[in-house]
């Protein structure tokens, strides 16, 4: 492995860590509640290929979610690094 693969583990790791904490927290379970009632709204007033169509939707739109965390994440660490050489503390 080069370093920019070890990087990349080294950042998925830190965000897996991250996002587990976060699911493990009383206000993910708030929308998660949110989220499976509004599912069994929509499922039970659509017929079968409108269902099919929102699945695909919210499917997309939950890996674009998971994407953005990922991008954010990634910067909030160069911004922290960044902070620190200003600091001072990293050369």
């Amino acid at each position: 492995m080069n370093f920019s693969e070890n990087w990349d583990t080294f950042v998925q790791t830190l965000a897996a860590h991250a996002i587990g904490t976060c699911r493990n927290s009383s206000e993910y379970e708030y929308y998660r509640h949110q989220q499976k009632d509004m599912e069994e709204i929509l499922t039970n007033s659509l017929v079968e290929d409108e269902k099919e169509l929102v699945d695909e939707v919210l499917l997309e739109l939950e890996a674009r979610t998971d994407r953005e965390m990922e991008v954010v994440y990634r910067q909030g660490l160069r911004d922290s690094v960044s902070i620190l050489r200003t600091l001072g503390v990293l050369g």
